[in-house]
């Protein structure tokens, strides 16, 4: 079995297949003669290495050189609808030969507000920085979601590129969508096409919380340990009256302790109360 479309060794992401027999001597070549998985700089498109690590991406890149089939491939109607049906990326270009140098012009684009996993409500400045060689416009973009499958573009394009780092790219009023996660995306190109891009991830948050009522075991008041008035006391304005219990004998039936010049005689007992019987 074979891979009909490129005429190799059959593969996974081959869409036409047929037999064949084929001479064990010379098989037919490897899908990897046909497909070249690169890391490259995007800004560039050469082979990515330490002198230009700010923009990689892998891309498959067709190892053919014959210019006719990328042109067909990648100017005529016939030859996108078949490149898209065998999931390549457009446009199609041979593999890079040269890497990255020291000393060649780099690009900044960055993105400084909203930050990353950042909640935001209402109308969003996007803040940045934009520094392109040959630079021909700038737009701002939208995706559903941390992992979109999608972009939308929500404000631009700008060919006016900015002077100043961390200025105002661009804005967004957020209550036009949903509340949920989202990405944000900064897309750069230059005059010959090519483009830079950096994104964030954000939340929209535009519905207000409503407050939860407090549990009812909650303290809603500070408790006070001091009086919050003066007492108010009341002075007597007459002195007290304790009635009798018992009638006092008279001062005058009492004896006298004892008599001067007199011999000590024994003194009877005193009794506070009154006699039960007439002496």
């Amino acid at each position: 079995m074979i891979c009909a479309d490129f005429g190799t060794q059959d593969f996974e992401g081959c869409v036409t297949r047929r037999p064949e027999l084929v001479f064990a001597p010379n098989p037919p070549p490897p899908p990897d003669s046909i497909f070249r998985r690169l890391r490259v700089d995007t800004f560039s498109n050469l082979l990515a290495n330490e002198f230009c690590p700010e923009y990689i991406e892998e891309k498959v890149f067709l190892n053919i050189d014959d210019p006719s089939a990328f042109a067909w491939l990648n100017n005529t109607p016939q030859g996108q609808a078949w490149a898209r049906q065998r999931n390549l990326e457009l446009p199609l270009a041979p593999p890079p030969t040269e890497a990255c140098r020291p000393g060649m012009e780099r690009p900044n684009v960055s993105l400084a507000s909203p930050l990353p996993q950042s909640v935001v409500n209402g109308v969003v400045q996007i803040v940045g920085t934009i520094s392109m060689p040959n630079f021909a416009r700038y737009e701002i973009e939208l995706g559903v979601g941390h992992s979109p499958i999608g972009f939308t573009r929500i404000d631009g394009p700008y060919t006016q590129q900015p002077t100043m780092p961390n200025t105002v790219l661009g804005g967004w009023d957020s209550r036009t969508r949903p509340d949920g996660p989202y990405t944000l995306r900064l897309v750069v190109f230059d005059q010959q096409g090519r483009r830079l891009e950096t994104s964030v991830p954000i939340f929209v948050q535009n519905t207000a919380v409503q407050p939860t009522a407090p549990l009812p075991f909650f303290v809603t008041e500070t408790p006070s340990f001091f009086p919050t008035s003066t007492p108010e006391f009341i002075f007597p304005t007459a002195p007290p009256f304790f009635p009798p219990t018992a009638t006092p004998i008279p001062i005058d039936n009492v004896p006298p302790f004892f008599t001067p010049g007199a011999p000590p005689t024994a003194t009877p007992p005193i009794s506070i109360f009154p006699p039960t019987q007439a002496p």
